[in-house]
């Protein structure tokens, strides 16, 4: 055995992936692989190997101060190494970055498959980062385990596909970075709060599956243009333009009834409002790619628009997040 160089025998486990294992265990301190683990291993190197890399489990080395480390599976290609670790057991992120820099230190790339745990929100305790690549592994049904690559959109793919499509280069970092990006101008059919017309509300934006409220756009012309356009085919989209609140004492990007020119100020547009519109556990609006219920409410239509998003726009949003670019 690698762990210790005792001799090893052949086995099957449970889930049918043969495997070797100790003849007499003596005092090596290896823990014993769960059947899940050990399909996963075989799975990923079962599929690098389909896309033309060399893959190996189990194989050890040291980085550069001498700090052992055994990879689940090594996958190489020429001069490139992947290494995948497939951790089921609870893990603190200390112990994730502190692995994760012997591979570093030995010019290796990992990435981490998390068990995916019911009720648990153990990654999103995690902070995203290009450092540490981590996805859930959901492996209920270890016939066929399948990956959450993306916490935003909550899809789910094959663990097969993963790896193979992540040696590809389709899993990857990407940061929100501000200039002229495609967004989804959302607008709310409600009741003006004054006159009580029924009227289409221009709220914000929607982009990369999060919500910037209309206050807090930069590129405002461009919004009121479009409003102006969209107000030729529908009368009840509400215009838009810097207004006064006495409320706030101040002046800032808002929506007027069409109707009336009440000011449609931040209560209308916060998503309490609308749950009086909304029934959340059954809301299931096609076409929003939202993935929160409050955001995909079927009051709301969207539109395609491209502006120029400013730094005060994405303050507030995550500072990267790992996506999953599918295959075609």
């Amino acid at each position: 055995m690698r762990c210790c160089s005792r001799a090893a025998i052949p086995k099957v486990s449970s889930l049918g992936t043969r495997f070797f294992a100790h003849r007499s265990r003596g005092a090596c301190q290896t823990a014993p692989e769960s059947p899940e683990h050990l399909k996963a291993k075989f799975v990923i190197a079962q599929s690098a190997r389909a896309v033309g890399w060399r893959a190996s489990t189990e194989e050890s080395g040291s980085d550069a101060d001498g700090n052992p480390w055994t990879a689940d599976v090594l996958c190489i290609r020429g001069k490139a190494k992947v290494a995948f670790e497939v951790q089921l057991s609870p893990q603190s992120l200390e112990d994730y970055e502190a692995r994760q820099k012997r591979y570093e230190r030995t010019g290796i790339r990992c990435l981490w498959l998390m068990r995916l745990r019911r009720n648990s929100s153990a990654l999103n305790s995690f902070t995203p980062s290009r450092e540490l690549p981590l996805v859930l592994l959901d492996v209920k049904e270890p016939a066929s385990m399948t990956v959450l690559a993306e916490r935003s959109s909550g899809a789910t793919i094959p663990l097969a596909d993963f790896v193979k499509g992540a040696l590809a280069g389709d899993f990857f970092w990407a940061e929100m970075r501000p200039g002229r990006i495609l967004v989804e101008l959302q607008i709310a059919s409600i009741t003006c709060w004054k006159c009580h017309s029924p009227i289409k509300a221009i709220r914000g934006y929607i982009i990369n599956d999060q919500f910037v409220a209309l206050a807090k756009i930069s590129d405002t012309d461009a919004v009121a243009i479009f409003a102006e356009a969209l107000r030729k085919q529908e009368p009840r989209v509400t215009p838009v333009s810097q207004r006064y609140s006495q409320t706030r004492g101040d002046r800032y990007f808002a929506a007027s009834c069409p109707s009336c020119r009440a000011l449609m100020g931040d209560w209308p547009m916060t998503a309490d409002f609308f749950i009086d519109h909304c029934n959340y556990l059954t809301c299931s609006c096609p076409n929003t790619n939202v993935h929160m219920a409050e955001l995909a409410c079927s009051v709301f239509e969207y539109h395609q628009i491209t502006l120029n998003v400013g730094h005060s726009e994405l303050a507030d949003f995550p500072p990267g997040e790992w996506k999953w670019r599918p295959q075609t």
